[in-house]
């Protein structure tokens, strides 16, 4: 496999086989790309490894739009989080952990405002994440220690969350490796563990930095889960699943 016309405006890869791809119209009409240029390369180097990028973003894509459509369309949404988050807080590994992170849900989540603050007050340090940015510009979640819900504004996407003020505060802030059972969304999930968020990143993140005895257990209706989902290098699968119907233990 060689690279042929290494320019600004096109390039092409030529195969084994004799044959060659080359970059579409769309890209070689940038006249300074040579960042798109390289990832370009990239991909065309993966086809012509047999493994078709951009077949995966396109199924990954129809998997995320197939499974917010289940979410945005679920009946009784009110009645099955009751459900779910009964089972989160009845879970043995929910009873023996010191530090949870609970998430505050938006738009079609399950729904976990009421369980949450049932659990305020109680013998268990409860987490909740903001959306902010590392030092990189980065998305990133801060995870705010949160003991009443007086503390909280409506931020990113109407999600309530510490107020920008108070970001940084000592015995406010809580570090990652702190966390014992961390509750997580997302849009799609495999019965294998595989989970798809919404594509920005901010759980990829945290989940790599916490703990490896940390344990995570996902929420999401049973018409969000499928046999698998498309799983990529850097995203994290789950210990648990909870649905309204079933619970996934996949390790």
């Amino acid at each position: 496999m060689q690279l042929l016309q290494p320019c600004r405006v096109g390039f092409a890869l030529a195969l084994g086989n004799g044959s060659s791809v080359t970059a579409p119209a769309s890209i070689q009409s940038h006249q300074s790309c040579t960042q798109l240029e390289i990832q370009y390369i990239f991909l065309l180097y993966q086809f012509a490894q047999g493994a078709s990028a951009f077949d995966l973003m396109t199924e990954k894509q129809k998997q995320r739009d197939k499974a917010y459509f289940a979410r945005n369309t679920q009946q009784e949404k009110e009645k099955l989080s009751r459900i779910i988050c009964n089972k989160f807080i009845a879970q043995q590994a929910y009873k023996l952990a010191t530090t949870v992170m609970w998430y505050l849900h938006c738009r079609s989540e399950v729904r976990t405002l009421d369980a949450l603050v049932s659990e305020l007050g109680r013998q268990k340090r409860i987490v909740i994440p903001y959306c902010t940015e590392d030092e990189k510009g980065q998305n990133k979640l801060g995870l705010w220690l949160l003991e009443d819900l007086a503390e909280l504004i409506p931020g990113t996407w109407g999600i309530l969350e510490p107020p920008k003020s108070r970001w940084g505060e000592e015995d406010k802030e809580v570090l990652p490796q702190e966390l014992d059972l961390i509750m997580v969304p997302g849009v799609a999930f495999g019965r294998d563990g595989g989970r798809i968020g919404n594509g920005a990143g901010y759980y990829d993140r945290l989940l790599q930095e916490v703990r490896t005895d940390t344990l995570l257990t996902a929420v999401c209706y049973e018409a969000q889960v499928s046999d698998k989902v498309i799983m990529e290098k850097y995203d994290v699968y789950m210990d648990t699943i909870l649905t309204e119907k079933n619970c996934y233990y996949p390790n």
